[in-house]
């Protein structure tokens, strides 16, 4: 734990995060997921006093480790290459 003591190079007392869970009976298919939360990215963006948004399925130094990847979006990994992390 002592990760949580170094400085993230951010102020985390400005910085809000949530959690949405999506039902899959309203959003059944991939694409679906994709308008929803790209929607939900746009009506947050014009938040007054939003500077960034940002969309993640594993919160970053949450503690959760489901060894999920952050990846650009459209970033297509090389034959062989894995995003995910290895601990």
């Amino acid at each position: 734990m002592r990760w949580r003591a170094v400085r993230p190079g951010f102020r985390p007392d400005h910085v809000l995060s949530g959690r949405l869970s999506i039902p899959g009976t309203a959003y059944p298919t991939g694409a679906s997921i994709v308008t929803f939360t790209e929607r939900v990215w746009e009506t947050l963006s014009q938040q007054p006093g939003i500077h960034v948004v940002g969309l993640a399925t594993n919160i970053p130094l949450s503690g959760m480790n489901i060894m999920s990847a952050a990846t650009p979006l459209g970033w297509v990994p090389a034959a062989g290459e894995s995003p995910r992390g290895h601990f």
